[in-house]
């Protein structure tokens, strides 16, 4: 059978522990031998799947399976991946234990074209097919849909939510996944959503439903880097980097934020031979600001900047910088995010410090990254590599935060090649 896929990333908070990955049953389809007829013989219709199931799909209805599972934090990776490519990730058995403990059923709702009323269908956790929940709605009629799954706990407290929409088509069965992804630190989450249109034809709109979360904000959004650098970042972690390259010190989930900095050995001033910071680079939606040590190079979207005290510059995406200081000894920005993040940026001539705060819309786990992991846990909760996973070491933490070959943002060009 041809299929036609798409999938809605969205970054979300939850009251959840850490999850794996739980395989997700295919449930072969079995058409009708009659011919198609032009009304519908029965009204739609909703049960769980309790096992392996041979469904019959009327020739004149649509059938549709949701699955609500879990996915390890490592899979986050991929959330701005084009085709949805996957990121391999630790199984973390344990985390899903801990998770799955904490649900006691998940309610679907599925609203068709139509429909005077949304169909609701709760699966309890007995009714749990492989650790996830699985219903099937029967009979629909052909047209738009739109999908949510949330899980809840034994008090009806709402766990999580993820939803979509898609369009579905008479005479097929159509698939669709709502996976949560859960970090390693316990207490909080983000969930992920994941709809496969199976079906022949099947054709989703290009605007999928935002995921729906329980927001958690960030308590500390604070972060520093300073002189040979002295870190501070997630949680009130605190470290000195001594290493050399680039490092992604800051990313957001959805790649709407990310601080890049470079540390190279000094070749003078107050600390010769000490690492030090000698080139950050922000990006901000679609623009990036760069402020390079050497010569003093400071761009906007690859153009030069001939910044000046009290002057101030707005990218094409939004980003704002204020020049507040630019004397040959000391120059000061600041840059704002679009959606509110501010970096303070100073240039001491010999060295770069940095000085921020997320935006306060941030929530928990949204923002990774060699500053750490904002979790609202503890110092070493913070410490977290990239697929969620305690770090063993600061040095492991620091060599698995080295800039990639995607996320180097000095890459650009000869003329802003780093130069002592």
């Amino acid at each position: 059978m041809a299929f036609a896929r798409f999938t809605a990333l969205a970054v979300a908070t939850a009251l959840l522990s850490a999850c794996g990955t739980a395989h997700i049953a295919t449930l072969p389809v079995k058409k009708a031998a009659t011919t198609a007829a032009k009304t519908l013989k029965a009204a739609p219709s909703a049960h769980v799947i309790e096992s392996t199931t041979v469904v019959a799909v009327a020739p004149d209805a649509a059938t549709v399976n949701l699955e609500f599972s879990l996915q390890p934090d490592g899979a986050v990776r991929s959330l701005q991946a084009v085709n949805d490519i996957e990121v391999a990730a630790a199984p973390g058995t344990a985390a899903v234990t801990a998770f799955a403990a904490q649900i006691d059923h998940v309610v679907f709702t599925v609203t068709y074209a139509g429909g005077a009323a949304p169909l609701i269908y709760t699966v309890s956790k007995a009714q749990f097919l492989s650790g996830k929940a699985v219903v099937q709605f029967n009979n629909l009629p052909a047209g738009h849909l739109v999908v949510t799954a949330a899980a809840f706990d034994a008090a009806n407290k709402q766990l999580v939510t993820a939803n979509g929409e898609g369009d579905i088509k008479i005479g097929e069965l159509t698939q669709v996944k709502l996976k949560c992804v859960v970090p390693a630190a316990p207490g909080v989450g983000h969930v992920r959503l994941e709809m496969d249109c199976w079906s022949e034809g099947c054709g989703p709109v290009p605007t999928p439903v935002p995921t729906g979360f329980v927001p958690f904000p960030i308590d500390d959004v604070r972060f520093r880097s300073l002189g040979d650098p002295h870190e501070e970042g997630a949680n009130g972690l605190v470290f000195e980097n001594q290493q050399t390259g680039t490092f992604m010190s800051m990313r957001t989930l959805t790649n709407d934020f990310m601080l890049v900095k470079h540390q190279a050995p000094a070749t003078g001033g107050r600390w010769p031979g000490t690492t030090v910071n000698d080139a950050v680079a922000i990006q901000s939606n679609g623009d990036v600001f760069k402020w390079l040590l050497s010569g003093r190079r400071i761009l906007m979207n690859g153009a030069v900047v001939p910044a000046k005290a009290g002057m101030a510059i707005r990218g094409a995406h939004g980003t704002v910088v204020n020049f507040i200081k630019m004397d040959a000894d000391l120059a000061v920005c600041e840059v704002t995010s679009t959606q509110g993040d501010k970096v303070t940026i100073e240039d001491r001539a010999d060295f770069i410090n940095l000085i921020g705060t997320i935006s306060a819309t941030r929530v928990v786990h949204e923002v990774r990254g060699e500053f750490g992991t904002f979790n609202n846990g503890t110092p070493q909760q913070g410490m977290l590599l990239r697929d969620g996973s305690q770090a063993p070491n600061l040095n492991a933490f620091l060599t698995n935060w080295k800039a990639d070959a995607s996320e180097d943002l000095f890459k650009d060009g000869p003329a802003i090649v780093l130069t002592r």
